[in-house]
């Protein structure tokens, strides 16, 4: 397919690099910016799959390749299937654009009907660079000047009708598109999933990142992974304790994540400990409700379906 050109490497991804970058990218994010620099001047729509652990550095490629977009008079957006996830992401690239002159937004559920209209004027004058947001951003009355790159992270939370109303933001020729992804995907089955995605991985974690350490308990030993979570909130730490959804029926897997948080609050009462709750079945308040909790601090451990798995950023959760 056809693609715009991004031909120049400019003032403000030169600026950023020289100025703002907070630290020096590992060799696996000079690589994979390489990459997909190469794609999005080739001249044929980018699909690239951007695959790396959490704190591998991905958001960052992610800012790095729309500031390629901006530098040649495009915008770009990114699409995270959470607000909390979305909300992060704003957080996370305004604290990296700081002292720069690009207008980022943030648009999802919540965002009030007078700070959207402003939004959508500022995204048709093409004065508003970046926008961030939930599947918010699909809505038909979500319009840009010249949407160049189109970012979708946890891409296998939307499906494929939702990420092609994105294609369909640039009349002209469909915008570059890079799926981001924590998940390992062995490559002979990403093609099978994903065949039209070329696929680049962020193999090396910054220097300072601890290797994760992964050790399996049966339910006999469940008094001993108590204890192990004693000493580590008592250190300090928070925790998460996640039931996955693994059964057919939808509701005994809710009734598993009940039971599972009933047994916590017993071995973990409160007042002495706090365990907020989040599953897919809660309103978008109260899920954000219990993520804020426990982003601040304020929870121990959070009882979880796999909502969790997409990316949340709580550094103090060891």
């Amino acid at each position: 397919v056809k693609g715009h050109i991004f031909s120049v490497v400019g003032d403000v991804f030169n600026h950023f690099y020289h100025k703002n970058l907070p630290f020096s990218l590992t060799n696996a994010q000079k690589r994979v910016i390489k990459e997909i620099r190469r794609d999005m001047g080739s001249g044929k729509q980018m699909n690239r799959l951007l695959q790396g652990d959490v704190g591998s550095g991905k958001t960052l490629v992610a800012l790095m390749s729309m500031l390629i977009a901006i530098d040649n008079d495009y915008q770009a957006c990114i699409m995270a299937p959470t607000e909390v996830l979305a909300n992060q992401h704003y957080e996370t690239i305004t604290t990296l654009l700081k002292g720069m002159n690009i207008e980022v937004s943030l648009l999802t559920g919540s965002i009030k009907q007078s700070e959207r209209t402003g939004i959508h004027s500022s995204l048709l004058s093409g004065k508003l660079s970046i926008l961030i947001g939930t599947h918010a951003l699909i809505e038909d009355i979500v319009q840009f000047k010249n949407l160049g790159l189109v970012v979708i992270d946890e891409q296998q939370r939307f499906g494929v009708a939702q990420r092609a109303k994105l294609w369909d933001k640039n009349p002209s020729a469909p915008p570059h598109i890079l799926v981001m992804t924590a998940t390992p995907i062995p490559r002979t089955l990403a093609m099978t999933v994903y065949g039209d995605l070329e696929i680049s991985v962020i193999d090396e974690l910054p220097p300072g990142r601890k290797p994760i350490k992964t050790i399996h308990y049966f339910d006999s030993k469940r008094n001993l992974v108590f204890g192990l979570m004693r000493e580590q909130i008592k250190q300090g730490r928070q925790i998460y304790v996640v039931y996955p959804l693994i059964k057919e029926s939808e509701k005994m897997d809710y009734k598993d994540l009940h039971d599972g948080y009933e047994s916590i609050a017993r071995a973990f009462p409160p007042p002495q400990y706090v365990t907020v709750v989040v599953h897919g079945q809660m309103k978008a308040q109260e899920k954000d409700e219990s993520m804020q909790l426990f982003a601040k601090g304020q929870a121990h451990i959070m009882v979880a379906t796999t909502v969790i798995e997409v990316g949340v950023n709580v550094p103090n959760a060891t």
